[in-house]
């Protein structure tokens, strides 16, 4: 069974990064943007802008943190 779609705010998404209630993989790329177009990023955010989608789901294992 698929899991519904829901909408999160950013601020949402990082409070709950911070909890631990998701978690960022190890194999998570490095960083890679542009001082300019990161600020450009948090620019559209700020004036809500929209910015296209954040995918992620919970995994099919458990994760220890």
């Amino acid at each position: 069974m698929i899991a519904p779609q829901q909408t999160e705010s950013i601020k949402d998404l990082v409070e709950n990064i911070h909890k631990e209630n998701i978690l960022l993989p190890e194999f998570q790329r490095d960083f890679v943007w542009e001082l300019s177009k990161t600020c450009e990023l948090f620019d559209s955010l700020v004036r809500d802008i929209f910015i296209g989608s954040i995918i992620y789901g919970k995994p099919s294992f458990y994760l220890n943190p």
